[in-house]
């Protein structure tokens, strides 16, 4: 068992209520003087427009003036935050309408233990949990809340418009605290996210490269799309110069196209000419981004050329 799930456990025995218990007994204390705090939803309050819908319908039945204030969260968003038992695994996203200001002044701090993330008039407001980073900005391993923060916080792209999205350097202590991860013998299933920030900076090294390289192969024996982190781990095999990488992007087929994009060689370029020419669209994309990387960058005569 790892370190997060262990943190889960011990939190869940020390709290006794859910998180969704103290958060829904907090939110009910929040409505009042014009400003709604619609109740936590049921499937039918899927999206915000449904949202929208729900406050204009409980402000007639009370008799309310509009234009008023209000917040909510959508089902969508309560998946994706709470777990079965009722406990937050990820941030809450709180829509609202009406008046930002009236909105942020109403949810305030959040309730003890949480924090309220005010994103601007144009975003929702984020709730989560209230972490501990220590000196350098590192969360304790064992802090399943603080590790999913920090990890969330190194996935965000530079420039999500971006063809290729980017992310920002590792600090030295970042990238040792995700190596340190790494070390032992690997549960495919925690190692993913570690994995995954490393590489999308380039940070694999050979040698973890190839231990996840025989945990997928043991673990996703014939499925290896199932598992999240095959992109990076093929980006990583490839950049290592190995061998094996070609043996993975037969197992995968037109699928590893775009990742064979991202680190050119001839021998990529031929794959996924192959896959083109075969009737695969998805490998048109790919095979003029290697022309152009490899042999002709002007776009125009690459297409021309293929």
């Amino acid at each position: 068992m790892d370190d997060a799930t262990t943190g889960t456990d011990r939190r869940r025995a020390e709290r006794g209520r859910s998180d969704l218990a103290v958060l829904t007994a907090w939110w009910r204390g929040l409505g009042g003087d014009g400003f709604l705090a619609l109740p936590p939803p049921t499937r039918s309050r899927y999206t915000q427009s449904d949202g929208h819908e729900d406050a204009a319908e409980l402000a007639a039945s009370r008799g309310l003036a509009t234009p008023l204030s209000f917040a909510y969260w959508h089902w969508q968003s309560h998946r994706r935050a709470f777990d079965r038992s009722g406990a937050l695994t990820g941030e809450l996203l709180l829509h609202w309408g009406g008046d930002h200001g009236t909105v942020a002044a109403r949810l305030g701090e959040g309730p003890a233990g949480f924090r309220i993330v005010d994103n601007g008039a144009g975003g929702a407001f984020g709730l989560d949990r209230v972490t501990a980073r220590d000196e350098t900005g590192l969360p304790d391993p064992a802090d399943p809340d603080g590790v999913r923060q920090f990890l969330g916080a190194l996935d965000e792209p530079v420039d999500r418009g971006a063809p290729f999205l980017r992310y920002r350097p590792l600090s030295p202590a970042e990238a040792a605290w995700l190596h340190e991860r790494l070390r032992g013998p690997l549960v495919l299933s925690a190692a993913t996210r570690f994995a995954v920030s490393l590489e999308r900076r380039d940070g694999l090294t050979p040698d973890e490269t190839e231990r996840l390289l025989r945990a997928w192969r043991e673990e996703y024996a014939g499925r290896p799309a199932e598992w999240s982190a095959w992109r990076e781990l093929l980006h990583a095999l490839l950049r290592h110069g190995s061998e094996e990488a070609w043996e993975v992007v037969a197992d995968l087929g037109p699928r590893a196209a775009p990742v064979l994009a991202r680190v050119p060689s001839e021998r990529g370029l031929a794959v996924v000419r192959e896959a083109a020419l075969a009737g695969d669209r998805a490998a048109v994309h790919a095979w003029l981004a290697l022309h152009r990387a490899l042999r002709e960058p002007d776009a125009v005569r690459a297409a021309a050329a293929l």
